[in-house]
């Protein structure tokens, strides 16, 4: 979410601030006072998410603001199409699965 210098603005988030990643809970522990980044790369293997205490899923903090739990088993596809911002992807926020079709095929309009 914050590449380069001046990272992203909320406009260049067009899968929608709640579709979109933008803290996640890592197994591997961190300093408080020393946090570190997940740095996401579409081609490497995603890390180790969520642990103690939680046993069956990780916290996710949404760039509109809000809190999920989401579950371990969530498909691969799915956890990527969350952490990036303009993909084209809607994710159901009750079930923690993507919906296969793009916005636009969704509200019948081209993404603005």
């Amino acid at each position: 979410m914050f590449p380069g210098q001046k990272g992203l603005g909320i406009a260049d988030i067009t899968d929608g601030t709640s579709n979109t990643i933008l803290i996640v809970e890592g197994q591997d522990g961190v300093s408080w006072t020393k946090p570190d980044d997940f740095e996401y790369d579409a081609a490497k293997p995603l890390p180790k998410l969520g642990g103690k205490p939680w046993e069956n899923g990780f916290l996710v903090a949404m760039a509109d603001g809000s809190v999920r739990m989401m579950s371990t088993k969530i498909a691969e596809k799915t956890l990527r199409a969350a952490i990036t911002p303009a993909g084209g992807e809607i994710i159901d926020p009750r079930e923690g699965r993507r919906i296969e079709s793009t916005r636009e095929q969704l509200l019948g309009e081209p993404l603005c």
